[in-house]
C-alpha cells in the first residue's frame, strides 16, 4: 500500500495498491487539481471515500467527479450512512453556518454501515462507526497492513471536537474505547496533522485514559 498525504484544508489521502488502483479519502478542495495530480503519478482512481461529511472533507469532489466523467469514468463515493444526509445540507455539513461558502453534493452516494469492507483492487478497508464528532464519522481500517483513516476522531495528542451539531461526547468516548481495543502497532492516519500510532495515542493522549 502506498499513501500520499496531500496536506490542504484537511488531510487529504491518496492511497493506491501495486497495480496502480487508488483510493481518494476526504477531497477537501481543488478536486480538478488532484484528479490531474493522481492521472500524472500512472494511478486509476477508482473510488473516493469520504470519512464524514464535514464541508472541510468534502469540498473538493464535485471537481474530482466531474473530472472523472471528462475521462469517460464514474467514481464510486462511499460515506456512512448516518453522514449521508449531510452532503446533502448545507446546514448538518456546515458549509452555511461556519464557512459560509455553501456547498451541498447532489450526486450519486453509496451508503456503508459498520463492519462493511470497501474492497478496490488489492485495498480492503474494514468500516468502523466512529460517532462523536459526528453521528456517522467512520474509521476505514486495512487490517492487513494495520493502517486507520480516522477522519477527525483521533489526532495526534488530541481528539475530534465534539461541540458541532451531531458532535456528542459520550458517542466520541465510545469510539475511542473501540479504536484502543486494536493493537499498539496500528498507524492512525488523521484528517488533520501527523499520523501516529494506536500505542502512542494509548500512552500519551490525554484524552484517552488507561
Amino acid at each position: 500500500m502506498n499513501i500520499k498525504c496531500l496536506p490542504l484544508s484537511c488531510n487529504c489521502y491518496i492511497v493506491s495498491d501495486c497495480d496502480g488502483n487508488a483510493v481518494l479519502f476526504d477531497p477537501c478542495e481543488r478536486g480538478e487539481e488532484i484528479y490531474a495530480y493522481i492521472k500524472e503519478q500512472g494511478l486509476n482512481l477508482s473510488a473516493v471515500i469520504i470519512t464524514h461529511a464535514h464541508f472541510d472533507h468534502i469540498y473538493g469532489l464535485d471537481g474530482i467527479v466531474n473530472s472523472a466523467k471528462d475521462d469517460g469514468k464514474e467514481i464510486p463515493v462511499y460515506i456512512h450512512t448516518a453522514d449521508a444526509p449531510a452532503m446533502r445540507s448545507r446546514e448538518k455539513n456546515l458549509s452555511s453556518p461556519l464557512f459560509r461558502t455553501p456547498y451541498e453534493y447532489t450526486g450519486i452516494l453509496n451508503e456503508l454501515s459498520d463492519g462493511d469492507v470497501v474492497a478496490i483492487g488489492n485495498l480492503n478497508f474494514r468500516v468502523m462507526l466512529a460517532s462523536g464528532h459526528t453521528v456517522g464519522s467512520a474509521c476505514y481500517i486495512n487490517d492487513e497492513e494495520k493502517i486507520i483513516f480516522a477522519g477527525d476522531v483521533l489526532f495526534e495528542g488530541s481528539i475530534g471536537r465534539t461541540d458541532f451539531p451531531g458532535g456528542d461526547m459520550g458517542k466520541m468516548r465510545e469510539s475511542l474505547t473501540k479504536l484502543m481495543e486494536l493493537d499498539d502497532s496500528f498507524r492512525v492516519y488523521s484528517g488533520h496533522g501527523e499520523s501516529t500510532t494506536i500505542g502512542d495515542e494509548r500512552n500519551w493522549n490525554p484524552y484517552i485514559g488507561g
